[in-house]
């Protein structure tokens, strides 16, 4: 298969992402909705400055698993949801106040199983960005933000369930030096060891910080790589959890269909 080349970031990415053909729908045979679960991974484009950012979430400090920590919004699959997109928009919604009527289908990546056994499958979506700002010319005066950090600026995070969100270039996920490999030692006395990869030091257009590792830092990095058509910058750590679960999350290896020309 030949590789094209575009002149316009926006362009690579919209183009990769409608050529993945999605998961195996084998997957999911006998799985049952309780079982599931789905997180959606914004994406805002940016006319602006050609620039591709996604949104991200801090979980409220009083959660009682992981307080504090950044991942995607999302939900278990309830009764409710006719199909997994439908249950990473309504937790979205829930989440962040993210209305589905503002979002653009954009693919499915395949699930993968986190540690309380749930099959989790990333749904990415474009937010209309138009939607923000209606007739006005899209160049926020407000806080002098991005048009990504003014999106955000306008969401209405859960209090129960989220402490912010913020938005990040997905390019950071491939050029930063900010990524280092983590390894511990199990607690029960085995000797078994586990690793991931993290990014310690995020900080977003109004000064906040925020670490982001594990599950939630390989699924960017996946995400970037075959949104926008390259490989990071770095050397990525196949992610190892514990050794009692079972994740399934490789790094895409496909090469891009379509590439940016750099002048």
């Amino acid at each position: 298969m030949g590789v094209t080349v575009v002149e316009s970031v926006i362009d690579a990415v919209q183009a990769n992402l409608f050529h993945q053909s999605g998961p195996d729908p084998s997957l999911y045979t006998g799985v049952e909705k309780r079982d599931q679960a789905a997180v959606l991974i914004p994406l805002i484009l940016d006319p602006n400055t050609d620039s591709v950012s996604v949104i991200l979430t801090r979980r409220a400090l009083g959660r009682e698993s992981y307080p504090g920590e950044v991942e995607f919004a999302g939900d278990h699959m309830q009764d409710v949801d006719s199909d997994i997109v439908d249950t990473a928009e309504r937790g979205a919604l829930e989440g962040i106040g993210l209305d589905p009527m503002t979002l653009q289908f954009a693919g499915i990546l395949k699930p993968f199983t986190n540690e309380q056994k749930l099959l989790v499958t990333p749904v990415i979506a474009y937010v209309d960005i138009h939607s923000y700002f209606g007739d006005e010319q899209m160049n926020p005066n407000e806080c002098d933000a991005s048009l990504a950090a003014y999106v955000v600026h306008n969401l209405q995070p859960n209090p129960a369930l989220v402490e912010s969100a913020f938005s990040v270039p997905l390019d950071y996920f491939l050029h930063t030096k900010d990524y280092t490999v983590h390894q511990f030692e199990a607690d029960d006395g085995s000797g078994r060891t586990w690793q991931f990869g993290a990014f310690n030091h995020i900080e977003d257009e109004f000064g906040r910080d925020f670490r982001v590792w594990g599950q939630t830092a390989h699924l960017l990095i996946n995400v970037a790589t075959l949104a926008l058509g390259r490989k990071p910058d770095f050397q990525v750590v196949e992610y190892e959890p514990r050794p009692e679960w079972t994740f399934g999350m490789t790094l895409y290896q496909e090469a891009p269909l379509v590439i940016l020309h750099e002048c």
